[in-house]
């Protein structure tokens, strides 16, 4: 659930997006994401993070589709403004399952592709609305990703008490951040 900026409406997400006002608690409109976005395009499968480097009422995230003419899934980045039911999404090829952590600034997004034995950054410009660098790393079998407040630093944490720390711009390693017990939470990086 996500009340809007104003605090008027609370949106369920469901399958689709409910919206109720927030005084009498009435549905008063609703988004059908779970209908295609254009004729002839699968479903968006996309979720609604809440990223505090993102403006209020926006959702920044990757998504899968199912190309229905080649029968394969598909990935892309999309932007939902929730309060004017839209999406401005562009595609970058293939799925392969690469998760997704927004930068402050909204211009680059990253990401690990994580499959035994294969670990990978991955980049997103989004200003220019393509694939960036991306590489190979030594990984953990359970992991998850978080950009620094300034986007210089990547986070790896998640199942474990350390948090590894690698350079943006270049995917090197830089250290171990050793906590003093398993983290049990998520990992919130403040600007």
């Amino acid at each position: 659930m996500r009340f809007s900026p104003d605090g008027k409406l609370l949106y369920l997400f469901v399958d689709d997006i409910l919206i109720y006002d927030t005084t009498e608690f009435k549905q008063v409109d609703k988004w059908e994401l779970s209908r295609p976005l254009e004729e002839g395009l699968g479903r968006l499968n996309f979720g609604f993070p809440s990223d505090i480097k993102e403006d209020p009422g926006f959702y920044t995230s990757i998504f899968n589709m199912e190309d229905p003419v080649q029968n394969r899934r598909i990935m892309g980045i999309a932007r939902g403004e929730v309060m004017k039911k839209a999406v401005d999404f562009f595609w970058l090829g293939p799925a392969t399952g690469v998760n997704f952590a927004l930068a402050t600034g909204r211009q680059w997004g990253y990401g690990v592709h994580s499959e035994i034995g294969k670990y990978e950054f991955w980049s997103f410009d989004l200003k220019n609305r393509k694939l960036g660098p991306h590489t190979e790393f030594h990984g953990r079998p359970r992991m998850s990703l978080k950009v620094s407040s300034n986007g210089k630093y990547l986070y790896i944490h998640s199942a474990g008490n350390t948090i590894d720390l690698y350079d943006a711009a270049t995917f090197k390693y830089l250290r171990t951040i050793t906590l003093d017990a398993d983290m049990t939470t998520n990992l919130y990086v403040m600007p």
